[in-house]
């Protein structure tokens, strides 16, 4: 799995949402990241379909959508039950 590349598609998806770019991503959030993804068994194809589960999510509460929000294991283990389980 190349977490670099589905870090990359991620700021690319926000760059593309928003119009802005991505904020500098912290290596402690790509770690925890690459934790979640490991401990959910995602393959990359997985790990695409929730970045963009994520983007299309709307939420109770304003979110700003950044990628230490979404890289929360209670985040992406939502998404997982909600898209791919």
């Amino acid at each position: 799995m190349d977490i670099v590349y589905l870090v990359n598609y991620f700021e690319d998806s926000y760059q593309a949402r928003f119009g802005i770019p991505h904020t500098p991503i912290p290596q402690f959030q790509i770690a925890r990241f690459e934790k979640c993804v490991d401990e959910l068994e995602l393959d990359e194809d997985d790990a695409i379909t929730l970045i963009n589960a994520y983007f299309d999510t709307v939420f109770r509460k304003p979110v700003d959508y950044r990628f230490g929000h979404f890289a929360s294991s209670r985040i992406l283990e939502i998404l997982f039950l909600h898209k791919l389980y």
